[in-house]
């Protein structure tokens, strides 16, 4: 799951970084 994870913490990083940009 290790794997999975990591690609999570990725897609949240960029979310968050998105929605950062546009505030």
């Amino acid at each position: 799951m290790q794997h999975v994870t990591e690609e999570g913490t990725a897609l949240v990083k960029l979310a968050e970084d998105a929605a950062s940009n546009k505030k």
